[in-house]
């Protein structure tokens, strides 16, 4: 046959293959550029740190490899359940690049209860990341703790691994099989293994060491071992200005403007050596809010009454709820126990209240869709997120024409109206407000205040807190429930004034809060001239103050305390009620086990509050009570403890009142209990100093800073490896004889 006959024959299976090897080839061709860019990648410098240092995809891919080891050797838990330290760490580590709410929930709770000095705001920012990996961060905190010669051997390392395996595992597993299925997942040895793990206790050995590097005084742990340790007891009447100014002349026009012009700078309650009695004029942030509620009385009013066939249905559906274990023998309460289903007639009650219950919350929560949708139907084809305020408030809908509209509909009462400018103490306060929370991401309810003050005008730019996202104005929040269960409500800000300087003295605004019930109060009006004239009437009070105290003093000395208590109450009690209702004016207070306010202690409850919009109220009520009780405390000789004459006078600018003491007594530290105390109160301090300061280590922009991380555009191409591209994870310890157990 014929060559030309041979490839005429075989014509379609030659171009089949022809067209096969050339497929192969332009395939191939691809794979292997893109193989020899991505092998050039691996070794390009994409981030510089600390010294010089370069970072490659392939520190990267080594750090995830020792991130997934450290996984499998239940490190992530390890961490997260011992101090701070571990938690912190392990978030940057193993956590992800958000918060987690119970996580968060959790980290409040025991930085309140252990008084660190973290803020939520430091906390919060703990989980931004800004897209950081967490193989970056191990690589960082690895370099920085090698570089400062920190280093745990592999051998102690594998002690604390054979400890660890039988309580993460609940005895389930020992060291040795545990490590040998580590090994064959991660296809390293032992002595590997070990290295990495023994890499991460030096990293948090770094951080205690980091931490507790801090010079303790003498002086500092003698006054904290006081503070914690020593107790004060008084008793006493209080004698107010406020009890005789009814008495006092109203103040001249120009008596209030010196009075005003002098302390308008001031917050109240701003007590320092310029200010002795906290006088204040400034007006701090405020909000309005406007608001449809609904009484939840009403509510249930309207509902339809659970039929008899309604709770026997329900029973039917639910006899677990109402199955209970009691003993089989009733007279043996130790005998075995069996199952108890209740009967109908015992729990028809219990049904018909729970019934009533969830149709109630049912018909609350369809009104309060309802409102949401009418005054946000404006709003669907506007941003939200980026609309002018003024356009927001032309689409959103009117509150008192929906409330209007969904009476008419559901036949309940919908309540609307708008409170006044309203600062954070005002509304907490309030009668209705203080009560409502809402639901934010976590589980956890929010307090409403929180929401409402998250306005960018009171909150700033990067607000305190991660429940809730910054509030705008006319933005619906909410359903909002009062924890009582009487008031359900959805709100929105539609005003807010940031701290300012009152224009003059003549300045006033709406105080009102949330009105059920529509009644105007004379006292729903602020004008900042009242509270002036107040305050000078006070201070033309305290003369006659202390007149009415060395009375009572001597009264109290020739009669007994009791006896003058009635003796005052009788001559000047009525004059002193603010109200006819109101309990007597004086009368003797026992206050027990107080303890000064050590300037630890201030510094971390303010910390736990910047992010309560009433926290500066709070702390400033605080610095006065801590300038009581050092009054109080400074009436007791050093060398005594207790008064050795009574009664004393004591005056208090701060309350613009004086004080008569019956019995004061402090429950001493003595230098003998200092001594014995002294070790335990050092760790005590400086464990509270560490710990605090773990938020500011590990926190992920500190890290970033402190290590001189800085990425490096378009990546640069090495002729060889990276220098300190760290070669697979060996066993570093050349002596290291590994764990026991093994």
């Amino acid at each position: 046959m014929s060559l030309m006959k041979w490839f005429r024959r075989h014509n379609t299976k030659l171009m089949a293959i022809f067209v096969a090897i050339l497929l192969l080839g332009w395939v191939l061709g691809a794979w292997l550029q893109q193989v020899a860019r991505r092998r050039g990648g691996m070794s390009s410098t994409i981030a510089t740190y600390l010294d010089g240092r370069k970072m490659t995809q392939n520190d990267l891919m080594a750090a995830q490899r020792e991130l997934d080891v450290l996984r499998m050797l239940q490190a992530d838990v390890l961490l997260s359940n011992v101090d701070l330290y571990g938690i912190f760490l392990g978030q940057l580590l193993f956590g992800e690049d958000r918060s987690s709410p119970e996580m968060i929930n959790n980290l409040k709770r025991l930085i309140r209860e252990n008084q660190y000095r973290i803020s939520e705001r430091q906390l919060y920012d703990m989980y931004q990341r800004r897209g950081t990996p967490a193989t970056v961060f191990w690589t960082l905190l690895k370099a920085e703790a090698q570089a400062a010669g920190m280093a745990v051997s592999t051998d102690e390392a594998g002690r604390i691994v054979a400890m660890l395996i039988p309580q993460v595992t609940q005895r389930a597993m020992q060291y040795g099989p545990y490590m040998r299925g580590v090994m064959e997942r991660s296809q390293l040895s032992e002595q590997q293994i070990l290295r990495v793990f023994a890499d991460l206790l030096a990293v948090v050995q770094f951080a205690q060491f980091t931490c507790s590097m801090q010079d303790l005084t003498l002086s500092e742990l003698s006054h904290s071992a006081s503070a914690s340790q020593e107790t004060i007891d008084v008793s006493l009447v209080e004698i107010r200005a406020e009890h005789f100014m009814k008495d006092q002349n109203e103040p001249s026009v120009e008596a209030v403007q010196r009075q005003f012009e002098a302390y308008k700078g001031h917050f109240k309650g701003d007590v320092g050596d310029d200010n002795p009695y906290g006088f204040g004029y400034k007006l701090p942030g405020r909000a309005q809010i406007e608001y449809i509620a609904i009484k939840i009385d009403d509510v249930t009013a309207a509902i339809t009454e659970p039929t008899q066939q309604d709770k026997e249905d329900y029973y039917q559906d639910n006899v677990a709820e109402f199955t209970q274990k009691v003993p089989s023998d009733p007279s043996d309460p130790n005998s075995l126990k069996i199952d108890r289903v209740r009967t109908f007639a015992e729990v028809e009650a219990i049904i018909g209240a729970r019934l009533r219950q969830s149709r109630t919350n049912t018909l609350a929560d369809e009104i309060l869709a309802a409102a949401r949708d009418l005054s946000e139907a404006g709003l669907q084809d506007v941003d939200a997120q980026t609309a002018a305020e003024a356009v927001l408030r032309e689409k959103a809908g009117d509150y008192k024409a929906i409330a209007a509209q969904l009476t008419e509909k559901y036949k309940v009462p919908v309540h609307a109206g708008m409170t006044g400018l309203l600062d954070a103490r005002r509304f907490q306060e309030d009668e209705y407000l203080r009560r409502l929370y809402i639901r934010g991401s976590s589980a956890s309810p929010m307090p409403l205040i929180r929401a409402v003050f998250l306005v960018k005008a009171l909150a700033g730019e990067h607000p305190v807190g991660g429940e809730a996202s910054q509030t705008r104005l006319y933005e619906n929040i909410g359903p909002a429930r009062d924890m009582l269960g009487e008031v359900v409500a959805i709100v929105r800000v539609v005003d807010v004034r940031a701290a300012e300087i009152p224009a003059a003295a003549d300045v006033s605004f709406s105080i009102a809060g949330l009105k059920i019930n529509g009644v105007v109060d004379a006292n729903d009006t602020y004008v900042v001239s009242k509270d002036v004239v107040e305050d000078l009437k006070k201070l033309a009070a305290m003369p006659v103050a202390e007149q009415r105290a060395n009375e009572f003093k001597d009264l109290a000395a020739r009669e007994g305390f009791p006896a003058a208590v009635k003796a005052f109450n009788d001559l000047y009690g009525e004059k002193a009620k603010k109200s006819p209702d109101d309990p007597n004016a004086f009368r003797v207070q026992n206050l027990t086990d107080m303890r000064k306010l050590f300037g630890m202690a201030l510094q971390a409850i303010e910390a736990q509050n910047q992010a309560n919009p009433a926290g500066e109220f709070l702390m400033r009520e605080r610095y006065i009570e801590r300038q009581f009780l050092d009054r109080v405390y400074a009436l007791v000789p050093p060398d005594a403890n207790s008064l050795s004459e009574t009664p004393v006078l004591m005056e208090f600018k701060p309350d613009l009142a004086w004080y008569c003491i019956e019995k004061l007594s402090v429950d001493r530290l003595w230098k003998e209990d200092f001594d014995r105390s002294k070790v335990m109160e050092i760790y005590r301090l400086d464990h509270l100093a560490s710990q605090s300061l773990a938020a500011v280590h590990y926190n992920p922009q500190n890290v970033i800073r402190r290590m001189k991380l800085e990425w490096v555009q378009g990546g640069e191409e090495e002729e060889d490896a990276s220098p300190n591209e760290p070669a697979p994870v060996t066993g570093g310890d050349a002596n290291a004889t590994g764990a026991p157990g093994a």
